[in-house]
């Protein structure tokens, strides 16, 4: 299995639902025949961020999948979604995807990374702080 990077963001943020980046390629399709590859940012249980070199339009609705690490296994999601932003920035666009249909088993899968990746970080945090303090 090829190593991912895996980084839970600041919890403070104002958001209902953590985010985790995920450093991997995802495989979105719109219309009947239009493919495009685009880098994975970050996901939560209700939505991704990914990069792509192409633009897509907001409130287009898309197919994505994409694959998690979970328990030394890689789980791909398959959904449908909606774009709910797209800018560009430098080179790149900045795709914001909304699920909006999430079979249950990708759903628990989702909430299963995110848990396991929260729990990981604080478990770090723990053990960096007692090494600091001893």
């Amino acid at each position: 299995m090829e190593e991912r990077r895996i980084h839970v963001r600041d919890m403070r943020e104002r958001r209902k639902h953590v985010r985790i980046e995920i450093d991997q390629m995802v495989e979105m399709r719109f219309g009947h025949e239009h493919y495009l590859r685009a880098e994975g940012i970050d996901v939560s249980e209700k939505g991704l961020l990914c990069t792509s070199a192409d633009p897509v339009d907001p409130q287009t609705r898309i197919f994505v999948m994409f694959r998690l690490p979970i328990r030394h296994e890689d789980y791909e999601v398959q959904c449908e979604g909606i774009v709910i932003r797209s800018v560009k920035k430098e080179k790149l666009y900045s795709v914001a995807v909304q699920f909006t249909d999430l079979k249950p088993a990708d759903q628990k899968a989702i909430e299963a990374f995110t848990r396991s990746n929260v729990a990981e970080q604080e478990k770090r945090k723990a053990e960096e702080k007692k090494k600091d303090s001893g």
